[in-house]
């Protein structure tokens, strides 16, 4: 008479276990796929500050342009802090790089990323030396040809790497439903017999 009841505990400690088991499998699904959200926040952010560095470099070239040789303090005092202002977003930009690196993304497109940004920065770099050289038009040039295309090169590149957190976190996000899904179908059928 005893061996029946091992097995109804038997039964009843397995479902429970896979079930555990389910579950925890099914958290994780759900935190990779937030946290691939997360990335996709972050590259959203760096795409958001590369634009604002863009504006903030662009504009006070067009504003030079204008203004030439004219004494004007308003944009020389810009002038002045266009080096404070273009290393702080570089900072925002920089930590948002290291959060997106660890959180482990796809290493070829955070790489692409990367080495995009690197370029950039250093045509921001050679675009602000001729600002402070006060060298206008050629800054106005420079932009155009070759910090433009580079931001651009730089925006395709985030756009790649969001493409691909949202790729995968969409794909996370399905197993998890499936998974729980799953865990319900179990249950009924458990609770059925």
């Amino acid at each position: 008479g005893r061996r029946p009841r091992r097995l109804g505990w038997l039964g009843l400690a397995v479902p429970i276990i896979i079930t555990v088991i389910a579950a925890y499998g099914i958290d994780a699904f759900r935190a990779n796929a937030d946290e691939l959200r997360r990335g996709q926040i972050l590259l959203a952010r760096v795409s958001a500050n590369a634009n604002r560095l863009e504006v903030v470099v662009s504009e006070l070239t067009g504003v030079g342009v204008v203004v030439r040789d004219e004494k004007n303090p308003i944009f020389d005092s810009d002038l002045a802090e266009l080096p404070v202002k273009t290393d702080f977003i570089r900072g925002l930009i920089a930590g948002d790089m290291d959060a997106l690196t660890e959180l482990a993304p796809p290493e070829k497109e955070l790489g692409r990323v990367e080495a995009d940004f690197a370029d950039y920065q250093n045509l921001i770099d050679r675009q602000t030396a001729l600002l402070s050289d006060r060298a206008f038009d050629d800054a106005w040039i420079f932009n155009r040809v070759r910090v433009e295309p580079a931001f651009d090169d730089l925006r395709s590149q985030i756009d790649s790497m969001d493409e691909a957190y949202s790729e995968r976190a969409e794909s996370s996000s399905r197993f998890a439903s499936f998974g729980s899904v799953l865990v319900v179908v179990f249950a009924v059928g458990l609770l059925a017999v």
